[in-house]
């Protein structure tokens, strides 16, 4: 069975989505902040900090982020947030670009919380403008407000100003449900955004489907993975990836006992996207290979199971798709673990594996040194789950985010490989 992290669908009107640049970061501590007066530096939270907490004491002050956005001269844009709470009412905006403008607004001030709320604007020239959210961006706030909460911030290229919000800016989600979102292209069949003279972002349904809020952003870059029982629910490392990363889609296949060599039987349709609910025009950029504590289990020896890495590393180059290969994770903890066969084997193959994968052309991602206790066999117990053999949440967290850098640094050339060896296959990454 193929678990679907986000899966994509196709848009409203039937055609193929095309997804165009987000020209801001969603991690909203990686802005600039600022406070004055009686405003107070704003605060961040949520997996990815794309959530902040703007406050102030009465009295005139200001409290926003900032962030460096290029314009090009006759290009239209939307940026906006989702507003997710107030104390009071607003006197001033809290939406705001300093960009010169042919048509539009460059301000708006929202006194309705929960809700997506943005400005629309045509750039009269190409420049690098400034774009904040928060208490008072554009001017002294004075009125009752001391405390306000915005998350989820976007920037989205536009057709033309009086063109709707396009669907990839936000998914469809019933934040009373535990399930995932579906972060892609679809909010609901047969509806569409639009966004009203003041800025406020509305969905409307053709199929009497009740809007649901808050909405979701859209990511813009395409991942897959396989793996084992490690992978496969949606409290392990792919689903803490995707919520790490809100601009990513991850697609792939956690198959529970599966070998390394069990692998390769589901990763041709993997990588070629059959049977996957997938229709957008964006192709995946990196699949993630992750290392399977079945194989040791099943004793197979250090030379099948790097035999089977590169199957599948040859594969994936095959289709521009680049690897990215993780180490077995530690299981010593668990009764079924034998030191003399499984922990050898297991040792033997992570030793080797990182130059391995550098010699093959794949990424290596450490995920045993992520979540390894000092005994060096064995998982720490504040990651270990109830069945002592898999990791819970926080575990699942660790190995993510061991991932997520290593994606990261192979997009921007921090890898040591001389530039970005990532986003071929996406548009404006």
């Amino acid at each position: 069975m193929v678990l679907r992290v986000n899966a994509m669908h196709s848009s409203s009107d039937g055609s193929s989505p095309r997804v165009q640049q987000n020209l801001v970061i969603t991690d909203l501590d990686k802005w600039s902040p600022f406070a004055s007066g009686t405003g107070i530096l704003p605060t961040y939270s949520g997996i990815s900090k794309d959530t902040a907490t703007f406050t102030k004491t009465a009295g005139s002050g200001r409290s926003w982020l900032g962030s460096s956005v290029d314009v090009v001269a006759g290009q239209s844009y939307a940026f906006g947030c989702f507003v997710d709470s107030r104390d009071a009412t607003l006197s001033t905006n809290n939406i705001y670009s300093n960009a010169t403008i042919s048509a539009g607004s460059t301000s708006i001030k929202d006194n309705n919380a929960n809700r997506w709320w943005c400005i629309k604007f045509t750039a009269a020239a190409t420049e690098t403008v400034i774009v904040r959210i928060g208490m008072g961006p554009g001017g002294d706030e004075t009125g009752s407000v001391t405390s306000l909460v915005m998350s989820k911030p976007f920037c989205f290229e536009l057709a033309a100003i009086d063109a709707p919000i396009p669907e990839y800016v936000a998914g469809w989600q019933d934040m009373g449900s535990s399930v995932t979102p579906s972060a892609a292209f679809s909010h609901a069949p047969g509806g569409y955004l639009t966004a009203d003279a003041g800025g406020q972002i509305t969905y409307t349904s053709t199929d009497a489907i009740a809007l649901k809020v808050p909405l979701t952003p859209k990511p813009y870059s395409v991942g897959l993975f396989v793996g084992d029982s490690f992978s496969n629910d949606d409290n392990e490392w792919p689903y803490a990836l995707a919520a790490l990363d809100s601009n990513l889609l991850l697609l792939g296949n956690g198959t529970a006992g599966a070998a390394l060599n069990d692998y390769e039987t589901v990763f041709a349709d993997l990588i070629a996207l059959d049977g996957l609910d997938y229709t957008g025009d964006v192709l995946p950029e990196f699949i993630v290979i992750q290392g399977s504590i079945n194989s040791p289990n099943e004793s197979f020896t250090v030379a099948q199971m790097l035999a089977s890495y590169k199957a599948m590393i040859d594969a994936s180059k095959a289709a521009g798709i680049y690897p990215i290969v993780t180490n077995i994770c530690p299981y010593g903890q668990s009764s079924s673990y034998d030191t003399n066969t499984e922990g050898a084997l297991l040792s033997a193959l992570n030793q080797r594996l990182e130059a391995f994968a550098k010699t093959n052309g794949a990424g290596f991602v450490d995920i045993f040194s992520a979540v390894v206790d000092t005994d060096g066999y064995s998982m720490k117990a504040e990651y270990v789950s109830g069945d002592t053999l898999h990791p819970n949440e926080s575990g699942s967290i660790a190995i993510a985010s061991s991932i997520l850098k290593v994606v990261r640094q192979l997009r921007s050339g921090a890898s040591g490989g001389g530039g970005s060896v990532l986003s071929h296959n996406i548009i404006g990454r």
